[in-house]
């Protein structure tokens, strides 16, 4: 990393002194970002083309590099793209302060290291698959159409993993475990045990192109609100019934990974469906009776909910744990328990990026080292200050998003709410879940709902400006 720096600083400073044009390259920057997406998906990150003398060339960094270069160029040579950025991003001074304290936050948390190679180098590829990857969402998602061809892609792939799923789980294995190219042949022995079948019970557990089952598990349930969305929404009739065959699809794979954060997120996911078709349905018609019995009765039916949790003993298992569940649990318990001194130790910024499960050392049965939460990793990497920042952005865009959902007057800008119910399942699933997989997705729908706000907005401007008296 010391030795790249020197190029990495000269290639800024080209890009810097760039010419200003009118033609920025954004659309190959779009093209880029969309590829990055689904390959995120679809291509196992460990199955990278290894050249020798070179470092590994992973397909997802490869198109997000060149994704991340063209938005570079484009905001140092085109004054009108940097221009709409910026217009995007503060149109919620509130949300866009935060943003760049959060920034700021990951910055001086690289002040004191356990590894500074190690935090460096997470810090370099968080700005990319986060901070680089929300500012061409932005821009990407500000062109019309362009949210519903990224719900559809995102929906597409949730079928696509499902049905690979299916497969594994007949064959009782990776598919392509022995089939892998010699280019892309796996050397590193922590790789190799990715490739390895996992059991629970004597039940094989699915990961598909994920590093774990969990990851998958989780990436399944954030796909779901979109799914419901045109379940409940939709216009088409045979879409709609496509769509609900593809969520019990998705549910299916869901309970073939064993993970219960995946059943927990599919859980809120519904829940959080529920209530937003009965308040949609009350601003429809008043009088309904099935919608003002979920609305006023949403309290009773949580409260119901939780004491079927409790006390019916296949749901406990499932989603609390218990049996084979149990040695997970308590570990869970025991981090935190050993995490919050050494929170005390550096409470403002934390540890820096990545470094959370290296600080804790907490090793699981098999005696790898291992940190199981989200919230335990984002309060140890960047502290008390980080941790407010993050969640705190998540939180405002779900508030707001919501808002912006009911109040849309169009099809595209509907998606605000699925959107927001994406970030409610992400953040039940975080409570349990560490890996950092599916972040990029999630900042991708981070910039989905903050865009669709901004367009909310404009409508608004132009709504008053064209009423009588102003």
């Amino acid at each position: 990393m010391m030795m790249l720096s020197p190029l990495a600083l000269m290639f800024v400073l080209v890009v810097w002194i760039l010419p200003e044009t009118d033609n920025p390259p954004d659309r190959f920057m779009g093209r880029m970002f969309f590829l990055y997406f689904i390959s995120a998906i679809l291509w196992p990150y460990y199955l990278a083309i290894q050249i020798p003398g070179f470092p590994l060339i992973e397909i997802r960094r490869a198109f997000s590099g060149l994704a991340t270069l063209a938005l570079l160029v484009s905001l140092s040579v085109s004054p009108r793209f940097r221009a709409q950025l910026s217009e995007i991003f503060w149109v919620k001074p509130v949300f866009a302060k935060m943003f760049l304290a959060f920034l700021l936050v990951q910055i001086l948390s690289l002040g004191f290291p356990k590894s500074y190679s190690s935090a460096t180098s997470a810090f370099v590829k968080e700005q990319i698959a986060w901070t680089a990857v929300f500012f061409m969402s932005l821009y990407v998602f500000s062109k019309k159409g362009n949210v519903i061809k990224w719900v559809k892609t995102l929906c597409i792939l949730g079928i696509i993993i499902s049905i690979i799923g299916f497969l594994e789980y007949r064959n009782q294995g990776i598919l392509w475990a022995n089939h892998i190219p010699s280019f892309l042949k796996v050397s590193d022995p922590a790789m190799e045990n990715l490739l390895t079948p996992v059991f629970r019970s004597g039940e094989y557990r699915i990961t598909t192109t994920f590093s774990v089952s969990l990851v998958l598990a989780e990436f399944l349930s954030l796909t779901m609100p979109f799914f419901l969305h045109y379940v409940g929404f939709g216009k088409n009739i045979w879409l709609r019934i496509l769509c609900a065959v593809a969520d019990l699809m998705v549910f299916a794979a869901i309970v073939l990974t064993q993970a219960r954060l995946g059943l927990v997120g599919a859980m809120t996911a519904h829940l959080v469906f529920a209530l937003i078709w009965a308040f949609k349905s009350r601003q429809r018609d008043r009088q309904g009776l099935l919608s003002a019995a979920i609305v006023f009765g949403s309290p009773a039916i949580v409260f119901v909910v939780g004491l079927a949790v409790m006390f019916v003993p296949a749901l406990h298992v499932r989603l609390l744990g218990g049996g084979t569940h149990v040695a997970s649990t308590q570990g869970r318990f025991d981090q935190f328990q050993a995490g919050m001194p050494l929170l005390a130790k550096r409470p403002l910024f934390g540890y820096g990026p990545m470094q959370g499960g290296a600080v804790l050392n907490y090793t699981n049965a098999a005696g790898e080292v291992s940190i199981d939460s989200g919230v335990l990793a984002v309060l140890l990497n960047y502290g008390l200050v980080g941790f407010f920042l993050y969640f705190g952005m998540i939180i405002f865009l779900i508030v707001h998003g919501m808002r912006t959902g009911f109040a849309a007057k169009d099809w595209e800008s509907s998606f605000a709410m699925p959107a927001a119910s994406c970030l409610i399942v992400w953040l039940a699933t975080r409570l349990v879940l560490a890996q950092e997989d599916n972040y990029s997705l999630i900042f991708m729908v981070m910039a989905l709902l903050l865009t669709l706000i901004y367009r909310a907005s404009l409508s608004a401007g132009k709504e008053g400006a064209g009423a009588p008296g102003r």
